[in-house]
């Protein structure tokens, strides 16, 4: 009796609840739905006949208009709960038309608890399934998991074929928003297998547009390709356009990852106009994104700044923060060469939702592999009871046979069961190893890190050397915690989502050369040999070089590390055989126990003996699924006490060569030679290489002779020693080499009023951030870390030749008479070069007092007679005169830019006696120097009245 009491007053309390609710949750609605907002406020003052007339108008309606594909109708003999329970389910699929998923959930979440069905039927399936859409739509992804598997339960009882479908491809969503598309596609592939049997065109479509994102996400291209096309004609056919503008970003997508960049951007432009029509602000704000990583591919960073932008604001009205972050960092990327500034308020709101997706992300994919283990589970068991439940009719020895079955099959299934648990066990000591690992790796610097601040804070006393130190400590054990982060980072990325390997053509034995070279400074410091072995000096193939980077890099370092002082690693290329080549690590380290050979490539598994660290599980980890993406092998050999071997087999695309291969073929010719070799009859662009390593001068002479003029030095004093006389239009130097480094070089270029224009790039091993600043700060116009890509090589050296070019045209326009005469604008595009490379030449020469026409000559690869004869041919006037003209044109520069006195310009311009300068001065100018001087600073005040102080 007490119990129906309770019940009676319960429900009482939910109807009043529930009046309460529909009386608030109407205020907010939108103008869309004022006839239902009429039901539905209507609904909760009416009196038990008249709701049942209410709802049943309300499904009428929401049927005729495509909301529900079910018409619910309510009688006489329906129950106050349910006739309840069918309005809040009508209302939450409005409300999920609408797009207000939050009102959604509540509403759906009221009618599943008032139902009070016995038996499953279609009803309990539909609530379920808006209330699994709203919770998706919110990302609540564990829970629409368990919702939906509900859903399934019951859908395959009922044996609807079409609910089943929908709950399979609900399934997939929810796999391809936490990034697992091998458990997606395995619904998918099974909801599309219902959809061609019952013969749902529009249906058939949906499910393939899912597919083809889970196809992509799983490195499967083709199959995305063939499956978007397929959805794309069912949609055209069926006359739907908005659709199939979907369709067309998709397939854009697919296209992108293809490499087939411009296809890819027609085809998304052209859905473009649908969309915006439609108001399918998520949708554009994918088709933006799509665009912009497809101009950046095609290196119109312009383009690409604008498909950003208006991502990001597509992202904002749609509320989508996924869509903002790919946004967000692709304003970042394109922005940060011309507007440094506003990319990095791009970059810091990237970062926080970076991070915060992270975080949400590994939580979430946390909970929907316990929701989804938790239902496998319980659907087992569920299915066991049928089982038995069904044995319980069978009679005679039709029930000893089942029986006996049951009994075997019992036997085995917990045998199973206690396997499973084993393993799960083991998994969890795993899990708990790793995790008090890496615990204790970041715990460490943490406190130290903390300690060392504190100290810093509070230590008054210390001195200069001892805050040094503190700085010193903070930043080194911030580092160690950055890079594990970042190593964490990594294998999670490459764990779930890695990315198909991109593959170019380079030279791969040049590429794993400088790949050993940036280690052997670390070698030596833990005074082990570092060894490089290939059996050709070079080799041009197709091969995925990101791979192979990391690969290197984390064999490489675990082989230093574990190798004791005088010890050996050897990094070996084989030849290629069969479309596949060998790189081999080779150590003289403590080796591996036999028993962890086979576990050291699990993610979380780290040496019993404790020496192994959290770093280098990730690493060997990470290192495995990189070969693995490449359809390559990784195989280990290793004795105790003697020392470790990693093999690494890869496959390659063995490719012709072109002109940039070529140079190799002069590796018989002396390094000398090349030094002085001199080729002025071509107007190109002059490149001082300066490195002492004689092959990677070589290589990247490769990648430049067709559009530059080349000169090698073996080290910073010879390269500054020919810069003097030749004054090249870019250095590339090594920022380590004897003699003199690459830093001292940069800083002496800057110091000398006749080179201090020449763009430089330097080249180190070195990939922290204080060593491509320290190269900055030396005066480096660029930075690349070997190995560097050949293409932005190339690319660099382009732009700053051209910037450089500019800014002298500019200059001599401005300044240089020489190109304001009538004859200058007569002249060829060779003459203007000829003329061009003497002005920046001359400089070099001034400050020597005394100019030497025959020096001069000789900086231009010509004899005195040939400079004065075309000189003569192309201005009309003496070499002598000319050089004096440029003379007198630089420092009337000098006059009005510096503040230098006129007897220091003139002997920076070559001129011992003052009074000869200001003689030569007025007869080119008009006036004297200082008159010269006094006219332009008298027309700044002019121009500039807050400069005379008014």
């Amino acid at each position: 009796m007490r119990g129906n009491i309770l019940i009676l007053h319960r429900k009482r309390f939910l109807t009043r609840l529930t009046a309460v609710v529909m009386t608030l949750l109407v205020v907010h609605l939108p103008v869309y739905g004022d006839a239902i907002d009429s039901l539905y406020q209507a609904f909760g003052t009416a009196d038990k006949a008249k709701k049942f007339e209410i709802v049943n108008r309300l499904a009428g309606k929401l049927y005729d208009e495509g909301i529900t594909d079910t018409l619910y109708r309510c009688g006489s003999r329906t129950g106050a709960d349910m006739v309840e329970a069918t309005m809040h389910y009508l209302m939450a699929e409005h409300f999920y038309d609408l797009g207000q998923y939050d009102n959604a959930r509540q509403e759906s979440k009221l009618a599943q608890s008032m139902m009070n069905r016995k038996k499953p039927d279609k009803f309990q399936s539909d609530v379920l399934g808006v209330l699994s859409n709203a919770q998706y739509r919110l990302g609540e992804y564990d829970e629409a998991l368990s919702t939906l598997m509900e859903a399934y339960q019951i859908d395959k009882k009922l044996n609807n074929q079409e609910l089943i479908s929908s709950d399979l491809n609900s399934l997939a969503a929810i796999y391809l928003a936490v990034e697992q598309p091998e458990q997606g596609l395995k619904y998918i592939e099974k909801s599309i297998d219902i959809e061609r049997a019952i013969g749902r065109p529009e249906r058939i479509a949906t499910r393939l547009g899912m597919a083809s994102e889970l196809y992509l996400m799983n490195n499967e291209p083709e199959k995305a390709m063939s499956a978007i096309k397929e959805a794309y004609q069912i949609d055209k056919q069926a006359g739907k356009p908005e659709k199939v503008a979907v369709r067309m970003v998709q397939m854009g997508t697919v296209l992108e990852s293809l490499n087939r960049l411009e296809e890819a951007r027609s085809t998304i432009e052209q859905a473009l106009p649908e969309l915006q029509q439609a108001g399918a602000t998520y949708s554009l704000a994918i088709a933006y994104n799509q665009l912009g990583s497809i101009m950046t591919k095609l290196g119109d960073m312009q383009k690409a700044t604008e498909y950003y932008k208006s991502a990001l604001e597509q992202s904002i009205k749609c509320g989508s923060p996924k869509t903002e972050r790919t946004a967000e960092h692709g304003l970042w990327e394109t922005m940060r060469d011309t507007n440094p500034r506003g990319a990095l308020l791009h970059l810091e709101r990237y970062t926080q939702l970076n991070d915060s997706m992270l975080l949400e992300m590994a939580a979430t994919r946390m909970k929907v592999m316990n929701a989804t283990n938790r239902d496998i589970e319980q659907s087992e068991l569920h299915h066991q009871s049928e089982v038995l439940n069904n044995l319980v009719k069978w009679g005679g020895f039709a029930l000893v046979a089942m029986l006996t079955a049951m009994l075997i099959g019992l036997f085995y299934s917990r045998r199973k069961v206690k396997k499973a648990l084993t393993i799960q066990q083991q998994t969890q000591v795993l899990h708990n190893h790793f995790f008090d690992n890496i615990t204790h790796e970041l715990q460490t610097p943490l406190s130290v890190v903390m300690g060392a601040g504190q100290q810093l804070l509070t230590g008054g006393k210390n001195n200069a050397d001892e805050n040094r130190r503190l700085g010193e400590m903070i930043v080194s054990h911030g580092t160690n915690m950055l890079n594990l982060v970042n190593q964490l980072l990594d294998i999670e990325t490459v764990r779930t989502d890695i990315e198909k390997p991109e593959y170019k053509q380079g030279d791969i034995v040049m590429f794993v050369k400088m790949l050993v070279g940036n280690f052997q400074d670390k070698a030596q410091q833990k005074l082990v040999n570092l060894e490089f072995v290939a059996p050709v000096n070079s080799l041009t193939v197709t091969f995925a070089p990101d791979s192979i980077r990391k690969i290197v890099h984390s064999l490489i370092d675990n082989a230093i590390k574990f190798t004791p002082r005088n010890g050996n690693v050897t990094v070996k290329l084989t030849a290629p055989d069969g479309g596949k080549m060998k790189l081999i690590v080779s150590d003289t380290g403590k080796g591996i126990p036999p028993e962890e050979r086979d576990r050291i490539f699990e993610p979380l598994y780290q040496s019993a003996n404790g020496d192994d660290g959290v770093s280098t599980a990730l690493g060997l980890s990470l290192t495995n699924q990189l070969v693995k993406a490449m359809n390559g092998s990784i195989h280990v050999e290793s004795q105790q006490g003697k020392g470790t071997t990693f093999t690494i087999e890869f496959p390659i695309q063995n490719e012709d060569r072109n002109n940039d291969g070529d140079i190799y073929a002069e590796k018989a010719v002396n390094f000398e030679e090349h030094i002085r070799q001199s080729d002025g009859s071509d107007i190109k662009p002059l490149v001082f290489i300066v490195e002492n390593n004689e092959d990677i001068a070589f290589f990247i002479a490769s990648k430049l002779n067709q559009f530059c003029n080349l000169r090698f030095a073996r080290d910073g004093r010879e390269a500054i020693q020919n810069a003097q006389d030749m004054v090249p239009d870019l250095i590339i130097t090594d920022m380590i080499m004897p003699v003199m480094d690459g830093k001292t070089l940069i800083g002496l270029v800057r110091e000398n009023n006749a080179l201090n224009h020449i763009p430089i790039i330097a080249l180190t091993s070195v990939t922290t951030d204080k060593e491509r600043m320290a190269c900055i700060e030396a005066g480096a116009d660029a930075v690349l870390v070997k190995p560097f890509n050949s293409d932005e090589l190339r690319l660099l050296t382009r732009h700053l030749i051209k910037q450089r070019l500019t800014l002298r045209e500019r200059y001599v326009k401005t300044g240089n008479s020489v190109n304001n005469n009538a004859q200058t604008k007569k002249m060829s595009k060779d003459d203007k070069a000829f003329i061009n490379k003497l002005i920046d030449i001359i400089p070099a020469h001034m400050a020597k007092g005394n100019i030497d026409m025959d020096n001069i000559a000789a900086a231009m690869s010509m004899s005195s007679k040939q400079l004065r004869e075309r000189i003569t041919a192309i201005m009309g006037m003496t070499t002598v005169a000319f050089v004096l003209q440029v003379r007198l044109n630089y420092a009337s520069q000098m006059i009005v830019n510096e503040g230098t006195s006129l007897t220091t310009i003139a002997q920076r311009c070559g001129f011992n006696n003052l009074s000869h300068f200001s003689k030569m001065f007025k007869q080119q100018f008009g006036v004297s120097p200082q008159q010269y001087r006094k006219n332009h600073n008298d027309m700044n005040l002019i121009n500039n009245p807050k400069m005379s102080g008014s």
